[in-house]
């Protein structure tokens, strides 16, 4: 199959299909198990990718116009060191929330772009890492993966961006992330060895640049309106 356009929804399927694979829902895509053999060029909704299990060597984009819920993706590609510019995926976005998803691959991703981030998970090689959190302060990634760049934007008349949400990979090229949840609960964020762009947050109390330099060993608590959001540098020795 070279692509799957439903000028419609695609509900309640299973789909297998071999590599350079596009596959597109207008009104949506639910209920669905889909598995790639090789590349999936393009998984594109109109509207929400909800209850769907992907299971792909790697991707290039990944979107959902209103938002992804309650879906798995997982990329199967090994982690290729003579290849730098090697992705899971180059692109995974929606300029709306991203709720009870995990995204799960053993090469780097590309850049992750969010509207909301809830109850999700983004890690890449640490394949053994429990979902839903931060790698141990001592733990070493069996490869020196990268996240290039993490954006939770935001969305109007919603007061939390973020919450509970993790992302880990040996480095997390930039973070740039609004409005996290405070008040009581589990520290959610950021796992790395290395942050070269360092993280920016901002809410109604103003704006913190934490940079690669400023971290320590451990949890850097973003403090602005009691948030529980951290960033979260391992040393891996």
């Amino acid at each position: 199959m070279g692509s799957l356009k439903a000028k419609g929804g695609i509900f309640n399927s299973e789909i297998e299909a071999g590599a350079a694979t596009k596959i597109e829902g207008a009104s949506g895509i639910g209920n669905t198990d889909i598995t790639i053999d090789g590349l999936l060029k393009l998984l594109k909704s109109g509207a929400e990718i909800a209850d769907v299990d992907l299971v792909a060597g790697s991707g290039d984009r990944i979107e959902a116009k209103t938002g992804f819920t309650d879906s798995t993706f997982t990329f199967t590609d090994p982690f290729d060191a003579a290849n730098p510019k090697q992705r899971a995926f180059r692109k995974f976005a929606t300029r709306a929330t991203a709720m009870h998803v995990d995204v799960i691959g053993e090469a780097s991703f590309g850049k992750i772009e969010l509207g909301r981030a809830i109850d999700f998970n983004a890690t890449s090689g640490a394949p053994g890492l429990p979902a839903d959190s931060l790698v141990g302060v001592g733990l070493d990634f069996a490869n020196p993966t990268v996240i290039d760049g993490v954006r939770i934007k935001g969305l109007r008349n919603e007061p939390i961006a973020m919450d509970n949400a993790f992302f880990n990979a040996h480095s997390i090229n930039s973070i740039s992330v609004v409005f996290a949840a405070g008040g009581a609960g589990d520290r959610f964020g950021f796992g790395a060895e290395m942050f070269p762009k360092g993280a920016t947050y901002k809410d109604d109390d103003g704006t913190v640049r934490l940079k690669q330099r400023d971290l320590v060993i451990g949890d850097n608590l973003v403090n602005l309106a009691g948030t529980r959001l951290t960033v979260r540098m391992v040393d891996a020795d």
